[in-house]
């Protein structure tokens, strides 16, 4: 609301936050009768109805709904310990995400409008680091027991909303130390791997019995942590297999699942690129993977996608980043096939496209342009077209074709009633923030199971 030269307040239904001071005060809520009134500002407010009302577009907009304003305000005083206690209310990962988010809360500012979004993701990263939150509460409890199949962000956020309500958690991790890809996947340049490892050391407060190197192997697998006394168990497995690029002559030599060289490249085990890389996929996986390709001695890196620049689903401070070192946009080109010399990548060909009717998730589906045919020279190609999981440990009746977790309207994995789900291992592949607010929601589904079984067994 404003005052205009005339001392008369003037409603801007553009302009107008969510603070709710003139809906409090305004007669037309007692009144209903002044709501229709025409031309006057308590008119306008009484049926004035944004989306959101009453709570923050940034804190709606949040996947782990976190108290944006609370703590960007905290910062501003000058009180970084409070504002990460704020934080930790709802995110036990704060460092994580500080460099991982993908910032829906900033695209849903109201300052993007005027002078520019608040830079929400680096505010928390800056308490992150700078601020002394609450200790965690201790863990070891003696509630009933949960185990946690694996350590990505969906996994530890259950661990950690589990741990909080007190039951005692098994944390089980195939790989030799708990992250998940965040450890595996992820390169340095976007999550630092002290930023990781910071989270961490304050999650082992928790008090959980961690077991690394451990993968389950069959139904078997599942079966024994039921025999050991867990009365539940989540599994948040990820998705974590990349799929191959569905063209001829994909399984060549130097054909590579992007997924599987980004793994290579964390451990240090990538070696050097000589030559053209050519990279298909507009994900921030596709990102990642071009990137590491320039940092690993690319003569060139190209990145094809077969839509614009606006469906990209990578964020675009990534694409930008990427671009500022030398990595090369091809849009609109839809890969047909790979070239081979001697069973070697020597080329990938394809078709231009433009856009068609919207698909299922509204971006509009490529469509190939007649006669509009390109070739890249390439020794590399690199697919980030796609995840699934592996749940070897369940049936094959609980799982989706493509590998996700049948589950129960209640959280339960299909013809399991003791096990769960959460996590890109259900949904697909997600953005970290949303990985960690499935896991919470299963937790808290777990929590009702408990609460229900045990209630059942009283007499």
């Amino acid at each position: 609301m404003s005052v205009t030269r005339t001392f008369r307040p003037v409603l801007d239904p553009e302009r107008c936050e969510t603070c709710g001071v003139c809906e409090g005060a305004c007669p037309a809520r007692h009144l209903p009768g002044l709501a229709d009134e025409a031309g006057t500002v308590r008119s306008a407010v009484a049926r004035l109805a944004l989306p959101g009302r009453g709570r923050a577009p940034c804190e709606a907009a949040c996947p782990l709904g976190q108290a944006v304003r609370e703590y960007v305000d905290l910062l501003a005083r000058g009180r970084p310990g409070e504002a990460l206690g704020a934080i930790l209310r709802d995110n036990p990962l704060p460092r994580v995400t500080g460099y991982l988010c993908h910032r829906p809360c900033e695209a849903a500012c109201v300052r993007g409008g005027l002078d520019g979004a608040v830079a929400v993701r680096a505010l928390k990263l800056r308490a992150a680091w700078e601020g002394a939150g609450p200790p965690p509460a201790p863990g070891g409890g003696a509630g009933p027991r949960v185990a946690v199949v694996g350590s990505g962000p969906a996994g530890l956020t259950a661990a950690w909303e589990l741990s909080r309500a007190g039951c005692r958690v098994t944390l089980v991790e195939a790989e030799d130390a708990l992250g998940g890809m965040l450890r595996t996947a992820i390169p340095e340049f976007r999550l630092p791997p002290e930023a990781l490892e910071a989270d961490l050391a304050d999650l082992g407060t928790l008090g959980w019995e961690v077991r690394t190197g451990c993968r389950l192997e069959g139904p078997a697998g599942l079966a024994a942590l039921g025999a050991e006394g867990h009365e539940a168990v989540l599994l948040a497995l990820g998705a974590a297999v990349g799929l191959p690029l569905p063209v001829p002559g994909w399984g060549g030599e130097r054909c590579l699942d992007a997924l599987e060289f980004l793994r290579r490249y964390r451990r240090g085990a990538a070696g050097r690129l000589e030559g053209d890389v050519v990279v298909v996929g507009g994900g921030n996986v596709a990102l990642d993977a071009a990137r590491a390709a320039a940092r690993c001695g690319a003569a060139s890196v190209r990145l094809v996608y077969r839509r614009g620049r606006a469906d990209m689903p990578a964020d675009p401070q990534e694409v930008a980043e990427a671009e500022a070192e030398g990595v090369v946009l091809r849009l609109r080109c839809l890969p047909t096939r790979i070239e081979l010399d001697a069973g070697r990548v020597s080329a990938l060909v394809g078709v231009e496209t433009r856009p068609g009717p919207a698909d299922g998730s509204g971006r509009p589906q490529p469509v190939a342009v007649e006669g509009a045919a390109w070739r890249l020279k390439a020794e590399w190609v690199l697919a980030a077209v796609g995840q699934r999981p592996d749940h070897g440990c369940v049936g094959g009746a609980s799982v989706h074709e493509d590998g996700r977790l049948r589950l129960d309207p209640d959280g339960r994995v299909q013809g399991m009633p003791w096990v769960f789900g959460a996590g890109d291992g259900v949904v697909g592949p997600s953005f970290v923030t949303e990985a960690m607010a499935s896991g919470r929601a299963a937790a808290r589904r777990i929590l009702e199971h408990l609460e229900e079984t045990r209630g059942a067994d009283q007499p």
